[in-house]
């Protein structure tokens, strides 16, 4: 979960040319979003648009970011 971490993985692993690269992340499902962190269903769970909203904002997004992204959310429904 450490972004500097994995954009360093991914850069080292570009560079490399002459064999194939595999980067190994151990990560914890749903970190960050505390109604479904490290449980069994949080790959395939569905958010409602207010809980997509509190989510986006205890994950400290911008809210100009956050009210973009629920419009988008609507327009597709």
């Amino acid at each position: 979960h450490n972004i500097p971490q994995l954009i360093h993985a991914f850069d080292e692993a570009r560079s490399v040319k002459e064999k194939p690269t595999c980067i190994i992340a151990h990560t914890v499902k749903g970190r960050g979003i505390p109604h479904v962190e490290d449980t069994a269903g949080s790959h395939s769970v569905s958010f409602s648009l207010d809980e997509v909203e509190a989510t986006l904002l205890e994950l400290s997004c911008e809210p100009n970011d956050v009210k973009q992204t629920l419009t988008a959310l609507k327009e597709k429904k």
